[in-house]
């Protein structure tokens, strides 16, 4: 009998450890961040989907490499808000795009550009990007451009307005969202290049190390797509004024 109890407590912790799903993300306002409400939009959604599929979460917010790692390894469950590449596609379990996002070059007016045709036009600028952060393939492959990676897409921001880069990769919510934060920022003074560098969709990434995530992915996915057309996906967003 003992035994058998023994056995049981087992079998029920396993049980309860396996609808426990830990995320990792960084800090990418106004999308997800810690000192966002309930973690930002993205962390909602994804919380709402989990929940809805029968799974609780927990959220870390660290720096984006780590985040990576800790993923890759096994360390944490699930990457929340990547974009797709197939790089990240091999080395995680990517869930179907619930989110797209805009991603854009930034230049100042005084660079007297405001448009580019293909990846040669950006030849002669010196292009500031995020270390680790997927943009377009072509772009993130084209090594003829001269980038210049830093930590964040703030830095980067930084770098611009004190015109250390002559433009930079950044989201063009992101870009907004940062502006209104830092007054000293001159919006009038920056230009958004035509056309968009890309339209990236959000994915989770799930670790290949951790037991039985294809599952819980395939069941993400499907909690996104019922939230979607019961309109819970769409009063969240409007909820985070999206």
């Amino acid at each position: 009998m003992r035994i058998l109890l023994t056995t049981i407590c087992v079998l029920l912790s396993f049980e309860i450890h396996a609808r426990e799903i830990s995320m990792v993300a960084t800090d990418w306002e106004p999308y997800y961040g810690s000192e966002l409400k309930e973690g930002g939009v993205i962390t909602k959604l994804a919380t709402a989907a989990f929940k809805r599929a029968g799974f609780n979460t927990t959220i870390s917010f660290i720096p984006w490499a780590r985040a990576l790692k800790q993923v890759e390894d096994g360390d944490s469950d699930v990457l929340l808000g990547a974009y797709y590449n197939k790089e990240r596609a091999t080395t995680y379990i990517p869930s179907e795009g619930f989110y797209a996002i805009e991603t854009a070059l930034i230049a100042h007016k005084s660079l007297g550009i405001t448009k580019w045709e293909n990846l040669e036009d950006l030849t002669p600028y010196i292009i500031g990007v995020a270390r680790g952060y997927a943009n377009s393939e072509a772009f993130d492959n084209a090594d003829f451009l001269q980038k210049h990676p830093v930590g964040t897409p703030i830095q980067n921001l930084q770098k611009l307005s004190l015109g250390r880069v002559d433009m930079i990769v950044i989201a063009a919510g992101r870009l907004n969202y940062e502006v209104r934060k830092k007054p000293n920022i001159d919006i009038n003074s920056l230009i958004q290049l035509t056309p968009v560098l890309a339209k990236n969709s959000l994915h989770i990434m799930a670790s290949r190390k951790t037991k039985g995530m294809k599952a819980k992915v395939a069941a993400f996915n499907k909690a996104i797509k019922d939230m979607k057309a019961d309109g819970t996906f769409h009063d969240i967003l409007t909820s985070y004024g999206f």
